[in-house]
């Protein structure tokens, strides 16, 4: 018998022994959804993270912890694309407890959706929801069915065989809310779009929203963080959309002069493709609300002044 009918012979009969409880780990390894890699329209943009290399063209593999593959400094070159900038990737997991041995941090790790998944491999896999390929959800501007990612970043559940920087059984959080992810970047860029996945009901919860940071120069010169508004909304975050089971979506955020952004997950799910560009102001500050007041009540006076002179 071939490896296959090994393979299939062996799911078959699982799902004889397995109960009912168990049964939605349950697969036809023969019968696999691969998805299309083909391309889609997104916005412009000068960088994209879509974790399959690091900053140094090595592919990024299934289970790999990312935290600074795209830092500037310790071997590492910086955003794809704009190679003077870098990124420092951290996560948390609510449920969990692993940063004692990850510098007080737990593990975002990789997660190959793709055909050749080690996570296909298994009668048993971690996460059939997220293999490719993916449904386009209506919220997005291109939907397109049946699309294939490759890699994407998850919230490790576990912390199998981890310490040696690549986890043995990925599989996303599920507890709700799960975690976040959190990129901070050495100076100011704009961040255009974030692919997102099997993001679903109850998942797209009140904890499921997305921060933007920015650098504000105060009046003594010191500088401070600040939430960044979302101008649709008037409130100092953005939601998750839901994108359905096996479901993905885009959203375009279009923000500017973003110093660090958190990804808060309201359960299990993934992110990839995270595109921006370098910010106009390059990696300087934006004044303090403050200081842009002052300057206005100046410029009044000023223009008050000049009409009294000329009565």
């Amino acid at each position: 018998m071939s490896k296959l009918g090994y393979i299939t012979a062996g799911c078959l009969l699982s799902l004889v022994m397995v109960s009912t409880a168990q049964a939605h780990y349950q697969v036809n390894c023969g019968d696999n959804n691969e998805g299309s890699s083909s391309n889609y329209s997104r916005p412009a943009s000068d960088w994209t993270i879509g974790f399959e290399d690091d900053s140094n063209g090595n592919d990024m593999v299934h289970g790999q912890i990312v935290d600074n593959e795209y830092a500037l400094g310790g071997g590492f070159n910086g955003l794809p694309g704009l190679s003077d900038v870098g990124v420092q990737v951290r996560t948390q997991n609510y449920g969990e407890n692993f940063g004692s041995n990850n510098g007080n941090w737990d593990y975002g790790v990789v997660f190959d959706t793709g055909p050749d998944s080690p996570d296909r491999e298994r009668c048993r896999p971690r996460d059939q929801d997220l293999w490719a390929g993916f449904d386009g959800n209506t919220y997005n501007t291109n939907p397109n069915d049946g699309y294939n990612p490759g890699n994407v970043l998850i919230i490790q559940e576990n912390d199998y065989g981890c310490d040696d920087g690549i986890c043995n059984t990925p599989d996303d959080e599920g507890s709700r809310p799960a975690g976040f992810f959190e990129f901070e970047f050495s100076e100011l860029v704009d961040i255009t779009s974030i692919d997102f996945f099997d993001i679903e009901g109850a998942e797209n919860n009140d904890n499921a929203e997305i921060y933007f940071w920015t650098d504000v120069v105060q009046n003594d010169g010191s500088v401070v963080e600040q939430l960044i508004t979302n101008d649709d909304t008037n409130d100092d975050h953005w939601h998750m959309v839901d994108t359905g089971d096996n479901g993905w979506t885009q959203i375009v955020f279009n923000v500017e002069g973003v110093s660090r952004f958190r990804i808060e997950m309201g359960g299990s799910g993934a992110i990839d493709n995270i595109s921006g560009n370098r910010h106009a102001g390059g990696g300087g500050q934006v004044p303090e609300p403050g200081t842009l007041a002052l300057f206005g009540f100046g410029l009044a006076l000023m223009l008050w002044m000049r009409r009294r002179s000329m009565i």
